[in-house]
């Protein structure tokens, strides 16, 4: 079991990275989003719960998606 206040600060964290993965918001916004007082805090949180920072798993993220873009587009076949 854990307390509400773990309960909610998991649910919170769970819910800001799907957010930061999807990147339509700016990290501000999802820590207002979710109901953290501030950004930092957030980030704060976020490091100590997935080892990295929101920035950084947005940042990786993009990387992916842009390699599975890239690879999409390379075996994708001729158009016309």
């Amino acid at each position: 079991g854990c307390t509400p206040y773990q309960f909610v600060l998991k649910t919170r964290l769970q819910m800001a990275r799907e957010l930061v993965t999807q990147g339509r918001l700016a990290l501000v916004e999802v820590a207002q989003f979710v109901g953290f007082s501030s950004q930092s805090h957030m980030t704060t949180l976020f490091q100590r719960a997935y080892g990295q920072t929101p920035g950084e798993l947005r940042r990786s993220n993009q990387r992916f998606m842009a390699r599975v873009d890239e690879e999409t587009a390379q075996k994708a076949p001729p158009a016309g």
